[in-house]
């Protein structure tokens, strides 16, 4: 049994020569002047190295030097951590011929620039055993009043934004990738649970924020959204959106009462409404019992026009005033309700 042991220095400029420090590290040379010739100064160092990566397309070897396999010439990467200059490299690449480091972090992509004799800021490396090339680079990491760096990097030409993929489900049913989805007032539940995507791979968003905006005030700040059970005051247009590193997507799903059978055929034979679409003027019409109410709402769920205590058969109202779109008309009768849906056109 063999016993083997090792020691490790590290010499840092303390406060009384903190002159013979030349380099531009503000944050460095706070804490040289705060701490001095004292064990805190490499413990902060040690503390801020610590980096954690992931990426939501690529693999990540974090161990020293930071490490990301590319994916037909392309990697991405998420960094939160470090102190001044980091080692990242790029793995398995078959063209180093132009490279390009692209970064985000409170704005969206600008290109890493570091160069003093054109791109003399990376180095290659060439893997005899794969044929492929490795890019290392230095990035900075240094951030503000020590403040610790969120930091997502790009190799490639075309830097990605991210892109919703469309999930959504009436409980009890398979996952749809429809942005309408149609559902049954007081009968359906209602699962609203997009992904984003990033070089063709999806992932939950774990980078960004969410946030959703929907009819009579609705808002949310989480991924997944839902109605249990979906309610007549949830009809309308719901616009979700994604920002991660200063990149920004939206996309909108709309929820639309679905009308069984039996009911629709008592609508149709009971109310109509022409013309449908309408550029001035809308009909309503009833067959057999007195319209006592009616409500015009968007497809955000705003009411647009209503209408009480009327106690007609017929009646006709302007829309010219109404913005171009789908509408929804719920109607009133002595006995019963109907949902019908009309569109304005300019």
């Amino acid at each position: 049994l063999s016993l083997v042991t090792g020691v490790q220095t590290c010499a840092l400029p303390i406060s009384k020569q903190i002159i013979d420090y030349y380099g531009p590290n503000q944050n460095f040379i706070n804490a040289l002047t705060q701490y001095g010739n004292s064990y805190e100064l490499l413990l902060r160092e040690a503390q801020k190295n610590q980096i954690i990566a992931q990426s939501p397309s690529n693999a990540v070897d974090q161990n020293y030097p930071l490490t990301v396999d590319a994916t037909n010439n392309e990697a991405i990467v998420d960094i939160s951590g470090g102190v001044g200059y980091i080692p990242l490299v790029f793995s398995d690449l078959s063209d180093i011929d132009d490279p390009t480091l692209w970064m985000a972090e409170d704005s969206c992509w600008e290109v890493i620039d570091q160069s003093v004799h054109g791109k003399d800021f990376w180095q290659s490396q060439y893997n005899d055993q794969t044929g492929l090339f490795d890019l290392i680079y230095n990035v900075n990491q240094d951030r503000m009043n020590d403040s610790i760096a969120f930091t997502r990097y790009y190799l490639g030409d075309n830097p990605p934004s991210p892109t919703i993929m469309k999930q959504a489900m009436i409980i009890g049913d398979s996952m749809s990738a429809d942005s309408a989805i149609t559902a049954q007032i007081g009968v359906d539940s209602i699962l609203i649970s997009p992904l984003v995507s990033y070089l063709g791979q999806s992932s939950n968003g774990y980078t960004g924020e969410w946030s959703w905006t929907g009819p009579n005030g609705f808002t949310s700040s989480e991924r997944s959204i839902s109605f249990y059970p979906f309610d007549s005051m949830d009809i309308g247009q719901y616009i979700v959106q994604y920002t991660s590193f200063g990149c920004t997507v939206r996309d909108t799903f709309e929820l639309i009462p679905a009308v069984i059978s039996s009911q629709k055929d008592v609508a149709e034979s009971i109310i109509q409404i022409y013309p449908n679409p309408s550029r001035q003027r809308l009909t309503i019409e009833s067959n057999d019992e007195l319209i006592q109410h009616f409500q015009i709402v968007d497809m955000l769920g705003h009411s647009v026009m209503e209408r009480r205590n009327l106690f007609k058969d017929t009646f006709t109202i302007s829309v010219a005033d109404l913005p171009s779109g789908l509408y929804f008309i719920r109607i009133d009768t002595d006995n019963t309700s109907f949902t019908k849906t009309f569109r304005k056109r300019d």
